[in-house]
């Protein structure tokens, strides 16, 4: 007797415990460009799933036993097929074809308006919020970046060199204020000696489960909220 009480209970407390490692799982994505070749993968906490390039796989021998049966039956089954595709040719010549139904159009409801300005205006202040919400509750692991600027030219190099710094350091305090950057290494380079420019860099951006879980429900929350506000303002109208 006591199992069958105490079943229940253990089972509500497995389901709890892999809800909460549900929550707590951290997933994202990563990036980078080495050597000229970009990869793209899939973190699942500490797992890394490839995505591009695909790893190629083996090709497995088949037998050729198997080959010759397949090819055995295939001849034995061609001459039905044509038998098949002659009957369904001549049946399809005899069949009447079927006449075509003009749909009645829609024609568009007498009492309808479009969204007013105000409205749009609402509903691109709730989008930009919500980008913020869903932006900060992102983490970038790891953001690497190394470019060795380089040009036939040495004033053109010192140029290119000079847009780039200013371009990093005018983005950072924006990249600062929408992600939490954990791990950064960014290191431009004027190379007066290469005529080319390289770059190689990599980023990983992760995201806990449930910390956007609950970033989803206020989310639809304050959008619940929003429309109920905007149809007692139609209403009142």
């Amino acid at each position: 007797m006591k199992w069958i009480l105490l079943a229940p209970l253990m089972l509500l407390g497995t389901l709890l415990a892999l809800g909460l490692l549900v929550m707590l799982l951290r997933v994202g994505a990563g990036a980078s460009y080495r050597n000229g070749q970009p990869r793209v993968w899939v973190k699942i906490w500490f797992v890394n799933i490839q995505l591009y390039p695909r790893r190629k796989r083996r090709k497995r021998k088949k037998d050729k036993r198997g080959k010759q049966k397949v090819t055995k039956s295939k001849k034995a089954q061609r001459p039905n097929a044509r038998v098949q595709e002659a009957s369904q040719s001549v049946s399809g010549r005899h069949q009447p074809s079927p006449q075509k139904q003009v749909k009645p159009t829609a024609q568009p409801a007498a009492g309808r308006q479009g969204p007013t300005v105000e409205e749009i205006c609402t509903y691109m202040r709730f989008g930009i919020d919500a980008g913020g919400q869903l932006l900060r509750g992102l983490r970038i692991d790891k953001l690497y970046l190394r470019a060795d600027i380089g040009t036939p030219d040495a004033a053109k190099t010192a140029l290119a060199y000079g847009g780039a710094s200013a371009a990093v350091s005018n983005l950072w305090p924006l990249m600062e204020s929408l992600f939490t950057i954990r791990k950064k290494d960014i290191f431009l380079n004027a190379c007066f000696e290469q005529e080319q420019t390289t770059i190689e860099g990599e980023i990983v951006i992760t995201a806990m489960v449930g910390r956007m879980a609950i970033i989803g429900l206020r989310i639809f929350r304050q959008f619940t909220k929003m429309k109920k506000a905007v149809q007692a303002n139609e209403q009142s109208q």
